[in-house]
């Protein structure tokens, strides 16, 4: 009898699995989603040493590898660019990408999530920026796992020789080579990008009156940014979503949709007037303070690829004032509710991602057993062969 009923199982499962194939229960796709805080702060913890190539080459290596090695986990094809950027100096890029039915042809519009892993000579370097390598490694670990069908190329980018560096002189040297190897890329294969979605610096989150700081000119630059963050006390609460106001339009409303806001957390739209190239915008100079980071490359390219800087406006706010590149930059300050702040936008990403990836299904969700993760397969496989002995 107990045969019987094994076997019964064995049929039921084979089934299943070709059901699951083809159909997505209720037309439904999972919950994606960031992982518990306590996780975030274990994966920042990876990151609390200098990743410099000269003060410690030693961390920077170790990044790389871990990097490598959290993508290759998740099923990601993972490749790394090597590029000069200026003496015998070379920037690696890391990149992990998820394909599609359109990679490789015109019809694919490449979504990029990307973070820099560098540091400063000096820097621990946890708000700038494990913090956002922590990010983009979520990202790309539970959209990964889900293993869901995209109509178009995910790709997650680590940038190497975001800081400032002699040989360079210039910042975001590793994600302009970059930049310039995809668009040689989309040339062949007709291509486009929909959207660059970067992570700079996202863990400090301060609800505190006058916790935060804005650029010198704000207030007529773009007086609407300043009046919102002026009349809700100057709290450093917001993660800064800054785009162009046309160009980036619609990354800028994705974010905007998908964050998930209360009273101490929120988004602060920055829409600069610029269309385009800044470097061929009048009067672009003076919005200087909002290229900071690697999106600028993807903005400054001949094809101005749409592109947005997620932050927490890093030496603007709260204790990375006095802590921004220098050792103070540590895990320290890392408060419950900075995870917490971490973990909504990393989650806000996610969702960005899969809309823009034109997702179609996702093969396997995961069960939870009071901290125990399993996928929805071997769910099924338990449940059968308990059934299988009880019965």
């Amino acid at each position: 009898m107990m045969f019987f009923r094994f076997v019964i199982c064995v049929m039921f499962f084979l089934v299943y699995l070709a059901l699951s194939t083809r159909l997505v229960l209720c037309d439904t796709l999972p919950d994606i989603h960031s992982d518990n805080t306590s996780s975030l702060l274990s994966i920042l913890e990876k990151f609390k040493g200098a990743r410099n190539h000269e003060s410690r080459p030693e961390g920077k290596q170790e990044a790389r590898d871990y990097i490598i090695e959290t993508f290759k986990k998740y099923g990601l094809h993972v490749w790394t660019e090597r590029a000069k950027i200026g003496g015998n100096l070379f920037a690696e890029n890391i990149v992990g990408m998820i394909s599609s039915n359109r990679t490789g042809t015109a019809d694919d519009q490449i979504v990029i999530v990307g973070a820099h892993y560098d540091t400063t000579k000096i820097t621990t370097g946890i708000d700038d920026n494990g913090s956002g390598v922590t990010a983009l490694l979520q990202v790309a670990k539970n959209i990964g796992k889900a293993r869901c069908e995209v109509k178009n190329t995910i790709l997650f980018v680590a940038f190497d020789f975001e800081e400032w560096t002699d040989e360079c002189n210039d910042i975001a040297c590793g994600s302009n080579r970059y930049v310039k190897n995809i668009t040689s890329y989309l040339s062949k294969s007709g291509g486009t990008i929909s959207g660059a979605i970067i992570l700079e610096t996202v863990l400090n989150h301060n609800s505190s009156a006058d916790s935060e700081k804005l650029p010198n000119g704000f207030d007529k630059l773009l007086p609407d940014v300043y009046n919102e963050v002026k009349n809700d006390s100057m709290r450093g609460n917001f993660l800064a979503v800054t785009g162009r106001k046309e160009s980036d339009k619609k990354l800028i409303s994705l974010i905007a949709k998908h964050f998930l806001k209360d009273s101490n957390y929120r988004t602060q739209l920055i829409k600069v007037p610029i269309k385009g190239r800044p470097s061929s915008f009048p009067g672009s100079e003076y919005y200087n303070d909002l290229y900071r980071s690697d999106h600028y490359s993807f903005w400054e390219a001949n094809a101005s690829y749409s592109a947005l800087m997620l932050t927490d406006t890093a030496d603007f706010r709260g204790y990375m004032q006095r802590c921004y590149h220098k050792e103070c930059d540590n895990l320290s300050h890392v408060k419950e509710d900075d995870l917490e702040f971490l973990r909504r936008s990393i989650n806000a990403v996610i969702k960005t991602v899969l809309d823009l990836s034109e997702v179609d299904s996702c093969k396997s969700a995961d069960v939870n057993f009071g901290g125990m993760s399993v996928t929805f397969n071997w769910f099924v496989i338990l449940v059968m062969l308990l059934g299988t002995f009880l019965l």
